[in-house]
């Protein structure tokens, strides 16, 4: 699976190293000093854009992927009752809008809701299927959806 907000983070980092490579030629390449200042200035800020966004992208990515991988290996999971697959139409990749899976736990008289990251196509689970939801053992609003675990096999074509 794809994913693009790594992708727009890769693309913003390497933006801002062709940049990097380009000061450099320029700073090499040019000679009267106030044209080596103009050009510093505009590129070193595009090199602090273009890196800030790539790297808060790329660093974000990787929050989500250690806190996956903890609450797998730390956290306790419970199966969920799969209520909906919902389309979200307020997000599109690459023309399309992906899907998010919505599911449900009683627990002590308490309906717990959870939603699953967002996927590029429907996962082809139905209402009434269970999915594991981890849990972390001590602030519960940190959660992971496996849907990857229960999803069938889908070929696209």
């Amino acid at each position: 699976m794809r994913n693009p907000i790594k992708l727009l983070g890769v693309v913003f980092a390497s933006v801002a190293g062709l940049e990097a490579v380009a000061l450099l030629a320029v700073m090499m390449l040019v000679e009267q000093r106030e044209a080596r200042l103009i050009v510093a200035l505009v590129l070193g800020v595009q090199i602090l854009v273009f890196g800030s966004i790539g790297g808060g992208f790329l660093l974000n990515q990787k929050k989500k992927q250690r806190l996956k991988e903890r609450l797998m290996r730390e956290g306790y999971y419970e199966m969920a009752d799969v209520v909906d697959v919902v389309r979200q139409h307020n997000v599109q990749v690459n023309g399309r809008c992906p899907y998010r899976v919505i599911c449900r736990i009683l627990r002590d008289g308490v309906l717990h809701e959870y939603r699953s990251e967002m996927l590029p196509y429907h996962p082809g689970l139905t209402a009434g299927a269970q999915v594991p939801v981890y849990l972390d053992r001590y602030d519960e609003r940190k959660y992971y959806v496996d849907v990857e675990r229960v999803m069938p096999q889908i070929r696209q074509h």
